[in-house]
């Protein structure tokens, strides 16, 4: 058997079919490899440039680089900025030439419609490349065979566009109207009947559509504006019996109006009188009858008026600490918007209610308002804890002499800002003293001994019984209290105008005090409407559960102010008289109510003694030193009036 004979034909065949294999193998591996680096070197062809086959909608921008697709889209806004759009009447054929670029300030023109040029682009250039590898890979090859179109974007001034189009084609149409019964005179009362109108009207937001998507294809072709027959819908034969139910409707009277501040609390109240209301009056269906409300445009009107004295911006908190002192602070506040449109559903509800004839109807309605919530809060900007109203007191210094005013005023910027920490003792002499001229005070009147007379940081009461209050409404413990030796009208309760409530400070022996035993800090707020001659202060903290209040103080017995005196003195030209008023005197006390964070109730009963004091007049001293007979001569200081009060100190000690 020869050497051929001996080869097997099915090993042959195998090994065939393995470098057959092999060779497929090797081939697909240099296709692959081929396309790989093919399809590598057509991506970074493209590299800074928009992939062939793309459209911003109808404009090829394919294998453009992006500075020349931003230059096509920049070119178009400034033609769209200088065109006039063409609207065409549908009715009539008639053609409206519209100005794209505002005139509501020929100074300052408003592009009403643009391209956005940086969002469209984006569009563009994420086409094939906004996927992942795969995706990024095939889509640049399938946008080449069979396109790919991106949406241009569109900003549109809405609301300054519609209002160019209506003032452009509202005169080609026709404004419909129901028929309506309108008041000429309520004395005597004389009314007339409005016919109703069809209306033709324009579809402004159908035209807007079709606007919109003309620049988002990048073309300037016209637009149509279709008209449409508007019929009314309440006509002259539907109107309710003026007649009859004019006098009927006024009768009622006048339609008051009211608004109370959430957080002051503040009422505000207007008046609508019927010759002002009659203006407004529009017949209306109600179910299956007609009758006469108010309308929505002349009552929208009437209540923008009322926006600046009910609304307010919502304030965000500030708090900048300086010193150990907060420089910069403001709570966060709500803001406060009049609902314009609930308002009137609420009043024309109740005015729809007097077609009915009842014995009562609402003639008082409240304005209907939406919170605006604040973006920052006071919590969330300090670390101290400080994030809630803990109490707050007032007091009134209407009539006060402008020296007074100033050393109030600059007691306030002193105080204001105050951080009171965990279980200090606040005293109004140290945080508002020392009151000199170095310090910023001025003269002003105080209360020495027998005398009202001018004394350096004079008004310093003012601040103590502020203080005073807002500590109690606070829950805070009192550590140190003295009521005034006079009842001074600066300090009387400001609910029933008695005395008692008030706190005296004088540097350095008398002072208004309480205990920070909060475990928190606080921070003193201080505030002066010179409008209202009000001065409020505010302890912020953060809420323990803890309450406080006192009662408004009773006056167990007053006491007559005593005979006029008069009295020489050597210090007045002989002959020249100066009087000081006379003052009742008075025992008044009233209660303070602590409730304690564990719930506990602990009441302080502060009594207070108010000296009467005569009207005094000095006289200056005759040149003759004899007393003469039938004359009151000077007397010793201190004795007019030298009656110790509750708190066991001399009357007679300075208070400002």
């Amino acid at each position: 058997m020869t050497l051929l004979e001996n080869k097997n034909p099915l090993a042959e065949k195998k090994i065939k079919l393995r470098h057959l294999t092999l060779y497929a193998a090797g081939l697909f591996s240099v296709l692959v490899i081929g396309a790989a680096v093919g399809m590598i070197g057509y991506l970074q062809a493209y590299e800074g440039k928009i992939y062939p086959g793309v459209y911003i909608d109808s404009q090829y921008v394919g294998a453009l680089d992006f500075n020349e697709v931003r230059n096509i889209l920049e070119n178009f806004n400034n033609k769209l900025f200088k065109y006039n759009l063409t609207v065409i009447l549908a009715d009539s054929q008639k053609e409206v030439s519209v100005d794209l670029a505002s005139s509501v300030n020929p100074d300052n023109a408003i592009e009403l419609i643009k391209l956005d040029t940086e969002a469209t682009l984006k569009e563009a250039v994420l086409a094939g490349r906004d996927g992942n590898w795969l995706y990024n890979v095939y889509r640049p090859l399938h946008f080449r065979l069979f396109g790919r179109r991106v949406p241009a974007v569109v900003v549109v001034d809405q609301e300054n566009l519609l209002k160019i189009l209506q003032e452009k084609l509202d005169d080609y149409g026709t404004v419909p109207n129901n028929a309506t019964i309108r008041v000429v005179s309520l004395s005597p009362l004389d009314y007339e009947t409005v016919a109703e109108k069809t209306g033709v009207v324009f579809d402004y937001n159908a035209l807007l559509g079709e606007i919109i998507r003309n620049i988002s294809s990048l073309n300037f072709v016209p637009v149509t504006a279709a008209a449409e027959v508007v019929e009314p819908t309440i006509t002259t034969k539907d109107l309710p019996d003026a007649r009859k139910e004019l006098p009927i409707l006024f009768s009622y009277g006048d339609i008051n109006l009211n608004y109370i501040d959430s957080q002051t609390q503040a009422r505000k109240d207007w008046k609508i009188p019927s010759h002002v209301y009659s203006s407004w009056l529009e017949v209306q269906k109600e179910g299956d009858s007609f009758v006469f409300g108010l309308s929505a445009e002349a009552v929208g009107i009437y209540l923008e008026g009322l926006k600046k004295e009910v609304e307010r911006p919502a304030e965000d908190a500030k708090f900048i600490m300086e010193n150990g002192k907060a420089k910069e602070f403001q709570s966060s506040r709500s803001g406060v918007a009049l609902d314009v449109d609930k308002t009137y559903q609420e009043l024309n509800r109740a005015f729809i209610e007097r077609n009915y004839h009842p014995a009562v109807v609402s003639k008082t309605i409240s304005l209907s308002t939406n919170i605006i919530e604040s973006e920052i809060k006071l919590s969330e900007i300090n670390d101290l804890g400080i994030t809630d109203i803990i109490g707050s007191g007032t007091s009134t210094f209407y009539g006060s002499h402008t020296n007074r005013i100033k050393n109030i005023t600059h007691a306030v910027k002193l105080l204001n800002g105050i951080i009171i920490k965990p279980e200090e003792e606040f005293s109004t002499l140290k945080s508002a003293g020392p009151f000199t001229e170095k310090n910023g005070y001025l003269p002003e009147l105080v209360i020495k001994g027998t005398e009202i007379k001018k004394e350096v940081g004079g008004g310093m009461c003012q601040i103590g019984t502020t203080l005073f209050r807002m500590a109690m409404n606070a829950g805070m413990d009192i550590t140190e209290r003295r009521n005034h030796s006079l009842v001074v009208s600066y300090y009387l309760d400001p609910v029933n105008r008695n005395p008692g409530t008030d706190a005296t400070v004088y540097d350095p022996i008398l002072d208004l005090k309480f205990l920070n035993d909060t475990g928190n800090y606080l921070l003193l707020q201080t505030e002066v409407d010179y409008k209202k001659q009000l001065l409020t202060f505010t302890l912020w903290g953060s809420p323990d559960g803890r309450e406080g209040w006192y009662s408004h103080p009773l006056v167990k017995r007053w006491i007559p102010a005593g005979k006029k005196q008069e009295i020489e003195v050597d210090n007045l030209k002989p002959g020249v008289k100066e009087c000081q008023e006379s003052y009742v005197g008075a025992s008044a006390s009233f209660i303070y109510t602590r409730i304690t964070p564990a719930g506990e109730e602990i009441k302080r009963v502060f009594d207070s003694y108010y000296r009467p004091l005569p009207e005094i007049c000095r006289i200056g001293k005759a040149l003759d030193s004899t007393c003469p007979v039938g004359k009151s001569c000077p007397i010793e200081s201190g004795e007019v009036g030298a009656v110790s009060d509750s708190t066991g100190e001399e009357a007679l000690s300075p208070e400002i």
